[in-house]
C-alpha cells in the first residue's frame, strides 16, 4: 500500500487545482493521469513539492530562485533516465512566478494553500480511518482521495474501484463520495460502492441507514435503504437497475464469506474473482450456466478450486497467471 500526500494535477491543471479553480471533470482527468505511470507520479510529486516550497516561503518569495529551483529538481536516486519537462508544466511554473511578481506574494500564495489531500492506492485490501473517524476499507486495486481535514459544510472524498464505508454520523456535515459521474451522499451509515471502469458501471449497496445516490448525466436521484442496491450504467447501455440483495456476497471481498444458492458458474466466478488474488477463467462456454449451491467461509483459494472441481465435475488447470475451468455442459 502506498500512501501519498498530494495536491492533484496534470500539467497546467496543477496550477488550477492549487488555486481552487479546477472543475470536477478536470480533477478526474488529473487523477487518471497521475495513476497512469510511475513517471507521472514522480513528476506530480516533484511539482507539488515545488509549489509547497513556495507556500512555506511566502515571506521571502524570489521568482528567479523559485524557477531555478524548479528547473534544477533532479531525478530520484537510482533513476538514471532524465524525465522530460512537459511544456505545460513549464507554463504552470512560469504562471506562479508571473503572478507572484504582478500581484505580490500575499495575494498569490493564499490561493495556492489548498487543503492537503491524502491518496490511498490499495495494493491489498486496506482499512483507513478518516479525519471524522469514519472507517473506509478500500479493495485491492482501488484508490481513495480525501482531505487531511474536512473543512466547510461537507465531508467529501473521491473513489476509484471498490470500497466499504462505515460513516460516522454528522447531521450537520453530510459525507459525500464522488465516483465517476455518480455522487453518494449520507449523514451516517454503512454501504459498499463498486466502480467497473471497463463496463462503465457503478454499483451502490446499502448495509445500514439510508443513502442518496444521484447521477446528473442520467437525471437520476434515489434514496436507498438497507439491502437495496442500484447499478448505474453509463456506457452503451445507459440505464439504472434497482434490486434487493438476497445475500452478502457483494461483501465477500471484505469478509471472505460467500453463500451461493443455485447460482450460475459464471456469476460464481465473477464473485470469486473479487475475493481471491489469482484470476479464475471459464475455459468452456458450455459450463457457464452450471448451477452451484454452497457456502464458503474464508477458505483458501486452492480449496475453493478443488470444491468446484469435485462439485461440478470440472477439470481445473492452473498455470502461473490463472486457474482455468474446463468441462462438459451440466444437466442441472
Amino acid at each position: 500500500m502506498r500512501k501519498l500526500s498530494y495536491h492533484m494535477n496534470e500539467d497546467l491543471l496543477i496550477y488550477r487545482y492549487k488555486s481552487g479553480n479546477i472543475s470536477a471533470k478536470e480533477e478526474e482527468k488529473l487523477l487518471q493521469w497521475v495513476k497512469s505511470s510511475d513517471e507521472n507520479r514522480t513528476y506530480f510529486k516533484k511539482y507539488t513539492q515545488f509549489i509547497s516550497s513556495i507556500d512555506s516561503q511566502r515571506l521571502s518569495f524570489n521568482s528567479k530562485d523559485a524557477f531555478d529551483k524548479f528547473m534544477a529538481m533532479g531525478v530520484p536516486a537510482g533513476k538514471k533516465r532524465q524525465l522530460t519537462m512537459y511544456p505545460l508544466l513549464r507554463i504552470a511554473a512560469m504562471l506562479v512566478i508571473v503572478f507572484g511578481i504582478a500581484f505580490g506574494v500575499s495575494k498569490v500564495l493564499p490561493a495556492l494553500s489548498t487543503p492537503k489531500i491524502v491518496m490511498i492506492e490499495a495494493e491489498s485490501n486496506y482499512e483507513q480511518v478518516l479525519p471524522d473517524n469514519s472507517v473506509v476499507t478500500v479493495r485491492t486495486g482501488g484508490a481513495l482521495a480525501y482531505p487531511k481535514t474536512f473543512k466547510g459544510d461537507a465531508r467529501e472524498v473521491k473513489l476509484e474501484g471498490e470500497a466499504f464505508f462505515n460513516v460516522e454520523r454528522n447531521e450537520k456535515k453530510p459525507f459525500i463520495v464522488n465516483v465517476g459521474d455518480v455522487v453518494i451522499e449520507v449523514l451516517g451509515t454503512s454501504f459498499d460502492v463498486s466502480e467497473d471502469k471497463q463496463q462503465q458501471l457503478v454499483t451502490v449497496t446499502v448495509e445500514t441507514g439510508k443513502v442518496k445516490v444521484s447521477c446528473e448525466a442520467l437525471n437520476y436521484e434515489r434514496i436507498l435503504f438497507p439491502k437495496e442496491q442500484c447499478q448505474i450504467h453509463l456506457g452503451d447501455k445507459i440505464a439504472v437497475e434497482e434490486t434487493k440483495v438476497v445475500n452478502d456476497n457483494h461483501l465477500g471481498w471484505l469478509t471472505g464469506v460467500l453463500d451461493f444458492e443455485e447460482t450460475s458458474l459464471a456469476e460464481v466466478v465473477s464473485v470469486l474473482n473479487k475475493v481471491y488474488d489469482k484470476p479464475i477463467i471459464i475455459g468452456t462456454d458450455s459450463i457457464k450456466n452450471c448451477k452451484l449451491t454452497t457456502k464458503i467461509n474464508k477458505y483458501p483459494q486452492p480449496d475453493v478450486m478443488k470444491m468446484l472441481e469435485q462439485t461440478l465435475n470440472l477439470q481445473v488447470v492452473e498455470d502461473e497467471e490463472a486457474y482455468i475451468l474446463i468441462g462438459e455442459a451440466c444437466h442441472n
